[in-house]
């Protein structure tokens, strides 16, 4: 049977006997504009639950009327009635690939090759969404959708999404909710213990979706009885990423880990930081030493100390006479964990140096759990007034006086931490 709706910008025509999907307060229906011809989606909410289900359509307009983004499902029109008795729903784009779970269809597992593109794009609609001040709260493979041709990837369904205040460090802002929102298998372990929901507990449920799509299954039993479930996700009590599918890469392996830590502040700043460290590929040199020609000989000095335990690029031992060095240095020291920077006052007028070491601070500003920069003080002045914007907060901060000897061990640490996070 056909039926005609009338939005507030044109008609529609569905199949009310075949919606795509149902709901508990929606049915999902394949629809044509009766003025383009073109194919939406049209989201039907249930009459006999119309409070609650007017509640839940009223926010996610008023959301989605917040969001412009190419990876957020917009809303193309809208009916709201005026009472019980008429239809509310949302006219949304149809995508034509359907969602996310769609990729495991015949398959073990998703391919890393095909999954990550598309958690990049959502990536990047996820971060827009915390930038405006919005959680979504129910990120889930059937709420990821994808397009046709171009292939594009959309976040849909912001039903349950709750506002926050959006502060310096916005994915560390926490808001707490009345009960947790959204699909629980999907759910935070703060969300599930303390009702807390913070832009943090939207990468965890993106973190579980990317473990469930690599690997074929979700980290815990599901076949457990549900207090074994929620327990494990409490506890942290997951199954590793490559037992689950042992053709895994370790990056990507220690990436899913660190989205599901426990503790929220040990996750990924963002979703993009997440969706990067999932295609990170492993960082060529553990240690990339940037000096200046006065400073080539504590420069060598420190290759001895390091190069026995670590992978260390310095200029002068690795290029030759007939290298491009201006790109062998640039592609160096972005395929290196740890800039270390030789400051002194001999060194600060090196025009090469400057240029390094800003390259550097921006790489570290970008991602900080996966690049530092660490200077060397070799003189008292430049410690008391360092020099190429060095005052950043973030990396290791080694007193003057130090002796190289000393430093190096310091070095190798900090190189053995950031491996576990990268």
């Amino acid at each position: 049977m056909t039926s005609t709706l009338a939005g507030r910008k044109g008609r529609y025509a569905i199949d009310d006997a075949s919606p795509l999907a149902a709901g508990r307060l929606a049915n999902i229906h394949l629809a044509r504009d009766l003025g383009s011809g073109a194919q939406v989606v049209i989201k039907r909410f249930h009459r006999h639950l119309y409070e609650e289900s007017l509640e839940s359509f009223l926010r996610e307009l008023e959301h989605l009327s917040q969001l412009d983004h190419p990876n957020i499902l917009p809303v193309l029109d809208w009916s709201q009635p005026a009472g019980a008795g008429g239809d509310a729903f949302l006219v949304l784009p149809y995508m034509e690939l359907g969602n996310l779970r769609a990729l495991l269809r015949g398959r073990k597992f998703c391919p890393a090759a095909t999954l990550l593109p598309i958690l990049r794009e959502v990536a990047s609609g996820l971060d827009h969404a915390h930038a405006s001040g919005i959680i979504h709260g129910d990120i889930k493979p059937e709420n990821i959708l994808i397009g046709g041709s171009p292939r594009a990837a959309r976040l849909a369904d912001f039903g349950v999404a709750r506002h926050f205040v959006v502060e310096d460090m916005v994915a560390t802002a926490t808001r707490v909710i009345t009960k947790p929102q959204g699909a629980s298998a999907y759910l935070s372990p703060e969300q599930l213990q303390a009702d807390e929901s913070s832009p943090r507990s939207d990468l965890y449920s993106l973190g579980l979706v990317a473990y469930e799509l690599l690997t074929g299954r979700l980290p815990y039993d599901i076949r457990a009885p549900l207090f074994v479930q929620l327990k494990a996700r409490v506890d942290g009590n997951l199954v590793a990423p490559r037992q689950a599918n042992e053709q895994l890469g370790e990056p990507i392996a220690a990436a899913l880990m660190r989205a599901l830590d426990v503790d929220p502040a040990r996750r990924p700043g963002s979703a993009a930081a997440f969706a990067r460290a999932l295609e990170q590929v492993p960082k060529k040199w553990d240690i990339f030493i940037a000096h200046a020609g006065a400073d080539l000989a504590p420069a060598r000095d420190l290759l001895k100390l390091l190069e026995p335990q670590l992978g260390v690029f310095l200029d002068d031992a690795r290029l030759r006479l007939g290298d491009n060095w201006d790109m062998e240095l640039a592609a160096a020291q972005r395929d290196s964990l740890v800039t270390v920077v030789l400051v002194s006052r001999r060194a600060e007028a090196a025009y090469y140096q400057r240029e390094e070491i800003a390259a550097a601070i921006q790489m570290a500003r970008n991602d900080p759990q996966s690049h530092r920069v660490v200077p060397i003080y070799l003189d008292a002045e430049s410690a008391a007034q360092p020099p190429y914007g060095l005052t950043i907060r973030h990396g290791l901060r080694l007193e003057p006086g130090d002796e190289l000897a000393v430093i190096a061990p310091r070095l190798v640490d900090l190189v053995r931490e950031l491996k576990k996070v990268v």
